[in-house]
């Protein structure tokens, strides 16, 4: 009896893993993308400053594009585009006031701030799996100026140029190597599992299927 108790245990458990979380509604969708549990955010706090790294996946990339493209615009297309890069912004906040700011002495340092983030502030950011070490093959700074004190870089890693063994280890290590803002070295461990294993969502679903 307790054989057989263990193999429905076992099946079960199979029957579950096996089953994707649908997503009826795109704010459903957004919710589950931000809520930590889920494994695509990942939040570090250093010297009053938090550092949060979240991954995009390229369906919600894709579907947040097409909004503003043409209605005969292919979804498939469009996220097979994407689906070539992973995808992850880092957000930077401090308590009170704007890091752009903070530890600034004069406009010099200022600008300087502003130049790093904008044309390298991809040679203080890498992925590490497996011991290798890839750098992004493109980066955006997102200076929110007065709308908002969050300060947001956006960092993509081509699949295409060496960096498709990255989603072979159980786990991927974003590092933000800070000489910019001076809070260190962080680094935000994500699960393989959690990066390729995103529900599917109804909205999106319909899209494909309109299209044939």
């Amino acid at each position: 009896m307790k054989t057989v108790t263990n193999v429905v245990w076992l099946l079960s458990l199979i029957s579950l893993l096996g089953c994707q979380t649908e997503l009826k509604t795109e704010a459903a969708y957004f919710r589950w993308l931000n809520q930590a549990e889920n494994g695509l955010v990942q939040v570090v706090e250093k010297k009053g400053t938090v550092l949060k790294a979240k991954f995009l996946p390229s369906t919600y990339l894709a579907y947040k594009e097409i909004q503003s493209l043409p209605a005969t615009t292919s979804f498939d297309s469009l996220h097979q585009q994407y689906d070539q890069d992973l995808t992850f912004t880092i957000s930077i906040e401090i308590t009170e006031g704007n890091p752009m700011y903070k530890g600034v002495s004069d406009y010099a340092d200022y600008q300087e701030r502003v130049n790093v983030l904008n044309f390298s502030a991809d040679q203080h950011i890498y992925l590490k799996s497996k011991g290798k070490i890839y750098y992004p093959t493109l980066h955006t700074f997102e200076n929110t100026y007065n709308v908002s004190q969050k300060k947001l870089l956006y960092v993509v890693f081509n699949k295409t140029q060496g960096t498709q063994d990255i989603l072979k280890a159980e786990e991927v290590t974003l590092v933000f190597d800070d000489k910019i803002f001076n809070t260190g070295k962080a680094s935000f461990n994500f699960k393989t599992a959690d990066l390729t294993h995103i529900p599917t969502v109804t909205l999106i679903e319909k899209l494909r299927k309109d299209e044939k």
